[in-house]
C-alpha cells in the first residue's frame, strides 16, 4: 500500500469514530481523565474526575464508619511523571458539610475540613491508581473508567490525521505526515463496525471505556494492500471527534492523532 493510499485509509477510520463518547472536557496537557471511575469488583462507590489543562477536580462518593454517605473533594495539580510514564496529580482532600438539600441553600452554612491528601496516577487511557487519606486512614485503589452505555458510529464523516511513521522498508516513507480524505460511510451494528471508503474497506470491533472509545480493525484496499490499526482514547461531541491511533501495514508502523468533522 502506498504511503498516500495508506494515509487516506487512516482518515477513513478516524472520521468514522465521530459518534464515540459523551461530550468531553477540553485538555491539551495529557490524556483526558475526565470521567466516572470505579473498581468493578467494588460496585457502590466511585470517583468523578473532571480535568482542565493540568488540573483535576476529584469528588469521592464513599461511606463513613457508620455506613453513612460521605462527601470528599479535592483539586489536584500535576506533580510529575514517574519512571514508568505515570502522570501523577496530587492535592489536599476536604470533607464538606452544608445545609439540608430540601431547604433554601445558604452558602454561609457550608463548612470545609482538611482531612488529608488525594492523588491520581495513570500511564493508561482507561486505568489508574487512586490514593486518598482521611484522618490518617490511607486507601489505595486500582480504578478504571466506568461505561454506562455504548455509542453508535453509524453515519457520514470527513476527517484528517497526522502520524509518525517508522520502520518502513522504503526509508523515504518514514517521518511525520498529514493527510485528509473524502466522504466515507460507516455501518455500526452491535460491536461490529464497517467503514467504506472510496478505495478501502475497514472491518473492526468497537469497545468503550467510559467516555473513551476504541476500534480495532483490519483493512483491505482495491490496490491489494492491507493492514491493521487500532484507534483509542476517542472522544466525540456534536461537532466531531479527536483521538489517537497505532497500527502497521506490510512495510511500516505508525502512531498518530486524529480529528474528524461530522457531516450534517
Amino acid at each position: 500500500m502506498s504511503a498516500r493510499l495508506r494515509r487516506a485509509a487512516f482518515f477513513v477510520l478516524a472520521a468514522s469514530t465521530a459518534c464515540f463518547s459523551g461530550a468531553p472536557f477540553a485538555t491539551s496537557f495529557s490524556t483526558n481523565y475526565s470521567d466516572l471511575w470505579w473498581n468493578p469488583t467494588e460496585s457502590g462507590w466511585g470517583a468523578n474526575i473532571t480535568q482542565q489543562a493540568d488540573t483535576l477536580f476529584v469528588t469521592l462518593f464513599v461511606y463513613s464508619q457508620n455506613a453513612a454517605p460521605a462527601w470528599y473533594s479535592g483539586t489536584l495539580t500535576f506533580a510529575g511523571e514517574g519512571i514508568n510514564g505515570q502522570k501523577t496529580f496530587t492535592g489536599e482532600l476536604y470533607e464538606t458539610h452544608g445545609p439540608w438539600f430540601g431547604a433554601a441553600f445558604n452558602p454561609s452554612n457550608v463548612t470545609y475540613r482538611n482531612v488529608g491528601t488525594v492523588s491520581f496516577a495513570s500511564n493508561s487511557t482507561s486505568t489508574g491508581v487512586l490514593q486518598y487519606s482521611v484522618d490518617g486512614t490511607i486507601v489505595t485503589k486500582n480504578v478504571q473508567r466506568q461505561t454506562l452505555v455504548y455509542n453508535n458510529l453509524g453515519g457520514t464523516y470527513l476527517g484528517a490525521t497526522q502520524d509518525v511513521t517508522s520502520g518502513c522498508a522504503n526509508a523515504a516513507n518514514n517521518g511525520t505526515r498529514t493527510s485528509d480524505v473524502g466522504t466515507i460511510t460507516v455501518t455500526h451494528t452491535g460491536t461490529s463496525v464497517t467503514i467504506q471508503a472510496p478505495t478501502c474497506t475497514f472491518t473492526g470491533t468497537y469497545g468503550q471505556d467510559g467516555q473513551a472509545g476504541t476500534v480495532a480493525a483490519t483493512y483491505t484496499c482495491t490496490t491489494g494492500s492491507s493492514g491493521s490499526i487500532t484507534f483509542f482514547d476517542l472522544r466525540s461531541e456534536v461537532s466531531g471527534i479527536v483521538g489517537r491511533y497505532t497500527g502497521q501495514d506490510s512495510s511500516c508502523k505508525f502512531n498518530g492523532n486524529i480529528g474528524a468533522l461530522r457531516k450534517p
